[in-house]
């Protein structure tokens, strides 16, 4: 890159501190529930999280019935 006729190299600031092991949020899904929830997101044609919430929420006795996706009970209530 030049700058006023002058070359300039382009660097990264060091990172200040170490990130903490483990931190975040708990986990809300259990792996079968994040399996299924990737099944029903490819069936709704991978749109953003806002679209197919509600069609779930009215859908899920379809769904939950249906041996494609694979949910139980106790994922579809997690899922609503």
């Amino acid at each position: 890159m030049t700058l006023d006729g002058e070359t300039a190299a382009l660097k990264a600031a060091k990172p200040k501190g170490k990130r903490k092991a483990g931190g975040g949020r708990p986990r809300k899904y259990t792996d079968e529930a994040t399996v299924c929830l990737r099944k029903v997101w490819a069936f709704y044609d991978f749109q953003c999280g806002t679209l197919p919430a509600p069609l779930m929420r009215l859908q899920m006795p379809v769904l939950e019935g249906s041996e494609t996706f694979g949910i139980t009970q106790e994922t579809a209530a997690k899922l609503i």
